[in-house]
This record gives C-alpha cells, structure tokens and sequence, in this order.
C-alpha cells in the first residue's frame, strides 16, 4: 500500500513539472505575468481524485496519467481565467492568452493518449466552470442568497473534481451505479475545498469531507483504492485544521453566511 501512495505522489510530482515546463515556450515564461497557485491543493487535488480511483492497473497507466493531467491542465486553465479583475485591464490578454493555452493542452493530452470519447464531457465541464465565473462576477457587490451561492459553487471546483471522479471510474471498468458513487465522492471533495477556500466555517467542509467518507464505503472495488481515497480525505482535513483559524478570502469572496442547505 505505502508503494502505491508513493507512486501517486510522484505522479503527482511528474504533473506539476510537466505543467511548470509546459509554460515556458522558448524564451517566453508565461508564469512571469501572473502568480502561479502555491496551495497544495491546487496543485494536487484534481489530479489526486482520479489517479486513487483508477488505482495501480499498469494496464491502463497511459490513460490514467493522461487523464489526471489533463484534469490539471484544465483547472489550472479555468484558475488563471479567473484571476482577470476589473482593476486589471491591461493584464487581461495574459491571462486570456495562458489560460486559453492551458485548456488547449488539456485537450491535446485528451486526443494523444486514447481519451478522445470524454472530449464532450471535458468540453460541457469547461463550459459550466466559465459559467461559474461569470455568475461569480455579475453578482459581485451584492447580497448573494444561498441558491446563488450554490449555484456559483457547483459551477466551480465541485464541478472539476465531480468528472475527475466519474471519468476515473469509467476507465476503470467500474459498473454504472460504482461509477455514480465515484462522481458523488469527487464533488463532496470539491465542496469541502471550495467551502474552505470561502472561508465559510471548517465544520462546512469537514461536513462535506464526513459524507465522501461515507460513500467510500459503498465501492466495491478493491481496497487499496478506498484507502487511497481515505488517505486524501484525511490529508485534507489536516490542511483544513491546519488552516482553519485564519483564511484569506479570495477577491470574489461570497461571505460567510451560514450554508448548511448546501
């Protein structure tokens, strides 16, 4: 088991640098217009829903790395089209350019490494996650209620690690109803994360955590991969104990009204 870990943290090692080399074209370094995310989580968690879900098979060690990249390619992509800001004209382009360049990549691993079927569903994903952010925006300024509030967050990073989840299980051969169980695992993950970065209360995301923990227990697959799952989880809830006196809100912070509908 400890082997198995190890090989997904060095996958997970293998992605960031791929991803970091990938955004220097010739003598151009992108990463130099905007700050790159320096949270593990942003850098590992999308990546790290898909690899335990996929598990060891070397069988299908192509596509399970093609697809945690392109998984990461595609947040990453959606992160830096989500740090334009009003007061940011002029460095726009950048963020467009690189973003745009971001999702590209996303897509070519998609085609090159045998996931071209899930091209349609990475495009809808990328369709309601620039939805998010643009819910997000018009309704800066203003009183958020708890359906809008929901509505921006399904939009947003639950919706990324929702697919990452449901994507991973189908490559896996998983039987429709384990494939379900993966995707609801995959957005209860995505909602711990995103209620955590809001700020909006560590018993929130730890109440999202508890209810992925739980649906760990209804797979039916082998028992190295509800440990992998089990071991992201309790890696979470330590960065969130961690962290959990302070958060800095993000520019487009929602508030910290109680959410306990979501």
């Amino acid at each position: 088991m400890y082997k198995i870990i190890s090989t997904i943290a060095s996958e997970l090692e293998e992605i960031q640098e791929q991803i970091c080399k990938q955004m220097h074209v010739h003598s151009v370094n992108y990463a130099q217009f905007f700050k790159l995310p320096l949270n593990k989580l942003d850098w590992e968690l999308c990546p790290a829903i898909s690899l335990a879900i996929c598990g060891s098979d070397s069988n299908m060690r192509i596509k399970r790395k093609a697809l945690a990249l392109s998984i990461q390619q595609i947040y990453l992509a959606n992160y830096i089209h989500s740090l334009v800001h009003d007061e940011k004209v002029d460095c726009w382009q950048h963020h467009v350019l690189v973003g745009d360049y971001l999702l590209g990549l996303g897509f070519q691993t998609l085609i090159d490494d045998g996931l071209f079927a899930y091209t349609r569903e990475f495009t809808n994903l990328v369709q309601v996650m620039s939805e998010g952010i643009i819910l997000r925006w018009s309704l800066r300024n203003t009183h958020v209620s708890t359906e809008e509030r929901k509505q921006i967050f399904n939009k947003g990073k639950a919706s990324i690690t929702a697919l990452s989840g449901k994507i991973a299980a189908e490559i896996s051969g998983l039987n429709r109803n384990q494939v379900m169980i993966s995707e609801q695992i995959g957005y209860s993950i995505g909602m711990a994360w995103t209620t955590w970065e809001e700020s909006l209360g560590i018993n929130i995301s730890w109440r999202h955590l508890c209810k992925a923990e739980r649906l760990i227990f209804k797979l039916d697959h082998d028992m190295s991969m509800k440990q992998l799952l089990q071991n992201l989880i309790d890696k979470m809830s330590q960065i969130f104990s961690v962290h959990a006196s302070y958060r800095e809100p993000g520019p487009l912070s929602l508030g910290r009204e109680s959410l306990m509908s979501l």
